[in-house]
Formats: structure tokens, sequence, C-alpha cells
């Protein structure tokens, strides 16, 4: 969910806490207590004033992030393109294509966080924590790229395959760095 939403979503939180601030005044029966303390009709109105404040700080400030995150996309897709354009002209494998395998060790702490993973700019999958990715390559020289969808930033590997080999890589969530594990 964007951030937007969740700021739109303390709005109408803070919306129906005025509504129900309001009614219980509006009778003189009712007032309405702040973490146990009573509060008089203006010290409601001065919380409600804070809390608008702090919504309307955050909606703008949502609303920036969204932003950048669409525009960190956009430039993640257009690179992703260029290596596609690259790849086209790229020196061909000749016999079998060579296996590639992507491992991203499992840590508790990155849990839920996937990756998109990218072979030459072709998407190959998600990599989820403690999981792998096979892939095959027909080409010489390779770009590996990892697009974090957390923060939308894209980090490349590039390495070099053989005819009918397997090259085993691990990607270290936490560094955002591939490392190549063997190579046969």
């Amino acid at each position: 969910m964007k951030a937007s939403t969740y700021a739109i979503i303390r709005c109408v939180a803070m919306i129906f806490i005025a509504a129900a601030g309001l009614s219980s005044y509006t009778d003189g029966s009712h007032y309405m207590t702040w973490f146990g303390i009573p509060l008089s009709q203006g010290g409601f109105a001065i919380l409600m004033c804070v809390f608008l404040f702090f919504n309307i700080r955050s909606i703008m400030s949502a609303l920036k992030i969204d932003k950048a995150l669409e525009e960190a996309k956009k430039q993640n897709e257009a690179s992703l393109y260029e290596v596609r354009e690259r790849a086209i002209k790229m020196e061909k494998l000749d016999g079998e294509p060579c296996v590639v395998s992507l491992t991203r060790p499992s840590k508790a702490r990155e849990a839920n966080m996937g990756v998109r993973v990218f072979l030459n700019g072709w998407e190959q999958g998600v990599l989820k924590n403690g999981g792998t990715l096979s892939m095959r390559t027909s080409y010489f020289k390779n770009e590996l790229a990892a697009w974090y969808q957390s923060n939308n930033s894209l980090h490349t590997c590039e390495f070099m395959a053989h005819s009918g080999g397997n090259i085993a890589l691990s990607l270290q969530y936490d560094k955002a760095e591939f490392s190549i594990d063997s190579v046969s």
C-alpha cells in the first residue's frame, strides 16, 4: 500500500475521534478523556488541532515519498530496458546454455521482503527469504539484477558464463551484495 493511503486512513480515524468528541460535548452530559485525563471543550479542540496539524504534515510527506518511489521505479525500469537492449547485442555461448542459481540465505529479520530478480534485463521471478531461483543463460557476459521491492532500489552484478556450466551465486539481502559461491 502507498504511504499516502496510510496517511489518509489516519485522517479518517481522526475524523471519527473528532465526531465522537463533538457529540459528547454537544449534549453536555459527557466529556472526553485522553489517557485518563478529562478534557474540557477547549482542551479537546486543542488536541484535535494538534492531530490535524500532524495529519496534514503526514499526508504531505507521504505524497513526497510516493512520488520519489514512483520515480525510482521508472528509473529502474529504464535501466533494465537498457540491459535488455545490450544483451541482444552480446556474444552468445557455443553449445548448451549455462545454469545459474541464485540463493538468498534465510534471515528472520528480512523474512517478508521479496526481491525481483532479472537476468540480462529479463525478469526471472521473486526471490524470497531462504529461497533459490534457477535460471539459464546463453550469453558469455551476463548481468544479474535484484530489485528491492521495499525501497525500489536496484543492485546489479556482472559475471561470465561458459557453455554447459553451472554457476551458484548468493545474495546477502541486508548488504545488497552478490557473491559467486561456485563455478563448474
